[in-house]
């Protein structure tokens, strides 16, 4: 009756699994923690974002890149340039009183800014995702007690506290509600192969496994990572177990991620990029537009930037020069008109 029961759990799961089945933007930096102190709380918080920007790109070219190709990229880019790459942000767990700001920032990498800014440079890079595997995150105490989901695992928490979906391995952390029926945590910490394949669907059909086994002794942790990588070292507790699991979490990552990038190294086609109003009338003319730009070859990319009485200005990465970008527009019935700081286009 249970595994009747399990079958149809993933059954269930397999159907509606769509929405988390997929990762997010590896150009998306997450969980970047800030604490800055200014005269007020916008200069605190203004400090703050520039500090969120300075992590997060050493954090993305750190995925990206391998050790040495990341200490040029960030040699190369000034202040200016790294501010240009940055599409936007969002704040989570924000704190600000007086002079103080606290929060979690997500940085957002403009796609082909950070492209561009690589290849001129020279760059060779990795931003092909796998798709999402199941992360599980054992933990066993110095009395052989183990725990993955039914208690308290600070081993998770440290690993969740680091930007594992947006990763060139993103990876899922099962939870005990998702993990249901699927499978009991005995039978995941005993490598169950039903049970462990089961419980995998929580991450998306056919999802990869990897499990990472921390375990304690009085005076010293040992972490061995297995199924997409086979992964092992050994650590002091001398700074007590929260900072080696933050240390062994970002390790492990690092190399789970090297891994993948160093056998999936590559370099795209250089794109320009160029603001331009789109003038139209009526909703219906702007979706007419869109619909006739997204039919322009020279253009491999569009987003809206912002909407206007008059239209609405849009950033395109472009193949070749403006006189390119020009002719496809013009094949399209729409017509380019350089006003020196952006461009206008009609139709």
């Amino acid at each position: 009756m249970i595994k009747t029961i399990r079958t149809l759990m993933v059954f269930v799961c397999l159907i509606a699994l769509p929405s988390i089945s997929f990762a997010d933007d590896v150009y998306d930096v997450a969980n970047i923690k800030v604490d800055a102190k200014g005269k007020d709380g916008i200069a605190a918080k203004a400090k703050a974002l520039a500090i969120a920007e300075s992590k997060g790109v050493v954090i993305l070219f750190e995925r990206l890149l391998t050790p040495g190709q990341k200490s040029r990229a960030l040699k190369q880019l000034d202040r200016e340039t790294r501010s240009l790459l940055v599409k936007g942000f969002s704040v989570k767990n924000e704190q600000s009183s007086g002079t103080q700001y606290i929060a979690e920032i997500t940085i957002k990498f403009r796609r082909v800014a950070v492209q561009q800014f690589l290849n001129g440079i020279g760059a060779k890079y990795s931003d092909v995702q796998s798709s999402v595997s199941l992360l599980i995150p054992i933990l066993t105490d110095a009395n052989g007690r183990s725990v993955i989901w039914s208690g308290q695992n600070a081993w998770s928490d440290a690993l969740a506290s680091h930007d594992i979906r947006n990763s060139l391995i993103p990876l899922k952390i099962a939870t005990s509600a998702e993990a249901g029926l699927l499978a009991t945590e005995q039978e995941v910490i005993d490598r169950k192969q039903n049970a462990i394949f089961q419980l995998a669907s929580a991450a998306g059909e056919s999802a990869d496994t990897v499990f990472a086994h921390m375990t304690l002794t009085e005076q010293n942790a040992t972490l061995k990572v297995s199924g997409l990588i086979n992964y092992s070292k050994k650590y002091s507790l001398a700074n007590g177990p929260a900072a080696t699991y933050q240390s062994a979490a970002s390790d492990f990552l690092r190399a789970l991620e090297s891994k993948w990038r160093n056998n999936n190294i590559s370099s795209k086609p250089r794109l320009a990029e160029v603001k331009a109003l789109v003038v139209f009338g009526s909703l219906d003319q702007w979706i007419a537009l869109r619909a006739r730009l997204g039919q322009v070859s020279a253009i491999g990319e569009f987003d809206t930037d912002a909407m206007t009485s008059d239209g609405a200005f849009i950033n395109i990465q472009h193949r070749g020069s403006v006189a390119d970008l020009s002719a496809g527009l013009q094949s399209q019935g729409l017509t380019l008109i350089d006003l020196g700081g952006y461009f206008e286009i009609r139709g």
